[in-house]
């Protein structure tokens, strides 16, 4: 494991849009290795273009997603969770139902 921390770590402070993916069977423990190793390594680690501010984990998963705007909408929804509320969603309907019946 210590590897692998170590090469979370480097991408971490590099300078890339490219992703880091860990893959393995299924039960291997990629999620408790994420929760219990990964989410603290990666919330103690300053960002590659700021040594003020530090990165903020976040676990999405891609089951079921079938787009890369599905993913992107997961992401969003992760960093701003008050999103995910009824109220919210509500309100999302409304404008939508609203917008479409000025373009008629």
């Amino acid at each position: 494991m210590q590897r692998l921390n170590e090469i979370v770590k480097l991408y971490l402070e590099m300078e890339t849009n490219y992703a880091l993916m860990i893959t393995g069977e299924w039960g291997i423990g990629k999620t408790y290795y994420y929760n219990n190793v990964l989410e603290d390594l990666i919330a103690d680690t300053y960002t590659f273009n700021d040594q003020t501010k530090k990165y903020r984990p976040i676990r999405i998963s891609l089951f079921g997603l079938k787009s890369i705007e599905e993913i992107q909408g997961e992401i969003f929804l992760s960093l701003y969770p008050f999103l995910k509320s009824k109220a919210v969603k509500f309100g999302g309907k409304a404008a939508k139902l609203y917008s479409a019946r000025d373009k008629k």
